[in-house]
């Protein structure tokens, strides 16, 4: 589960089957999307989270505004990744509004450590833009 108090997200997290569009957007009809082959939490490299922002007339799922608020967290912000007899505790360190092509070279870039990154269309509405929010681990802790 994703769990980020300030905006009042709480969500199960899903891989998709394929790097195919159509799974990913399957997953997100599930919550929210871990991008295949992101880096596993609580470890070195980059998790890559994708949410919906706003409901598109195919949407079937219930979470089609789950990470709509996501320009509302801020440096410093906290949020939860929770699983495996887990809690891994991450720090907003970074928020950027992007568009699709940079937000690909961004997320090429090399990780600095342990790291997730919140990604959602944007504006609200629009699929021109990207939001994301990048954070890099604080602490694990054992459930």
């Amino acid at each position: 589960r994703i769990v980020i108090p300030k905006i009042r997200v709480d969500a199960p997290l899903n891989v998709p089957q394929t790097h195919a569009t159509k799974d990913i957007l399957a997953s997100l009809e599930q919550g929210v999307g871990i991008y295949p082959e992101s880096a596993r939490f609580g470890q070195e490299g980059r998790a890559i989270l994708l949410g919906h922002s706003s409901r598109a007339s195919w949407y079937r799922g219930g979470y089609a505004t789950i990470f709509a608020l996501i320009n509302k967290l801020e440096i410093g912000d906290v949020f939860y990744i929770i699983g495996n007899g887990k809690t891994h505790i991450y720090e907003v360190t970074t928020s950027a509004t992007l568009t699709p092509s940079a937000t690909n070279i961004m997320l090429a870039g090399v990780s600095d450590g342990s790291e997730v990154d919140l990604i959602t269309c944007y504006p609200i509405g629009s699929a021109s833009k990207r939001k994301v929010i990048r954070s890099r681990l604080l602490m694990t802790q054992t459930n």
